[in-house]
């Protein structure tokens, strides 16, 4: 399964590209603490807390054109590593925006967590479906899905834990996002010392783009992207 047509096991990138997609997971699973957090922190109501799901999804809406471009440019690897440092930024934006007691700067580290986000997404799925022979790209992609499901299910512990248990200062809102930052950063050290298949998983791409006719041609004439993006 994860070996490639000349016996290469790319099992370790593998699990590196998985520890990515729980990080996202773990990210997104604190937002309900957090929001929850900020009702009652700040004095606000459910829709004023609305502006932290606000924030992460803002940010992904206006990076991922600019991810793609990240990807096609500095590849993969160092793709990957763009979008782990700009996570790691984000999260620790969270120490100096818990001194200042207004919610706004927390929104700001927010947002620059998610357009990190964004970029590892954006390399983390053809990561995954080109690590090893074409025909089991979907069972890789659903065991990294695994991995994304308990970062879903250990966010909102760690938060709760850090957060809603603290001792009810501002500064308990950057305990857990110190701990993300420090698991990212070790996540990028590792990274360093990884190959992961360039070559291979562009070859994915471009034969993905040819099945599907976008090559050449225009994203917007294959009225199925347009539905999808609808339903998105």
């Amino acid at each position: 399964m994860f070996k490639n047509n000349k016996g290469v096991n790319y099992l370790i990138p593998f699990l590196l590209i998985a520890t990515l997609y729980l990080l996202w997971g773990l990210a997104h699973g604190m937002l309900d603490v957090l929001n929850k957090h900020f009702q009652e922190t700040f004095d606000m109501t459910k829709a004023q807390s609305g502006f932290v799901q606000f924030s992460v999804y803002i940010g992904y809406f206006i990076m991922s054109l600019p991810a793609g471009f990240i990807m096609k440019k500095a590849g993969y690897k160092r793709g990957l590593m763009i979008g782990l440092l700009i996570f790691a930024f984000g999260s620790l934006l969270f120490i100096p925006a818990s001194y200042i007691h207004s919610p706004y700067p927390f929104f700001v580290a927010l947002f620059i967590l998610a357009c990190g986000l964004c970029i590892i997404e954006n390399g983390a799925h053809p990561c995954a479906t080109g690590m090893g022979p074409e025909e089991f790209a979907e069972q890789r992609i659903n065991y990294a899905a695994a991995f994304n499901g308990v970062g879903w299910i250990v966010g909102p512990l760690l938060g709760t834990a850090l957060i809603l248990n603290g001792t009810g200062s501002s500064f308990d809102l950057a305990k857990p996002y110190i701990i993300v930052a420090a698991l990212v950063i070790l996540v990028a050290i590792v990274m360093i010392f990884i190959k992961l298949p360039e070559a291979e998983m562009e070859a994915d791409q471009k034969e993905s783009a040819i099945e599907a006719g976008t090559e050449t041609g225009s994203i917007w004439e294959h009225k199925l992207f347009i539905f999808a993006l609808i339903a998105q």
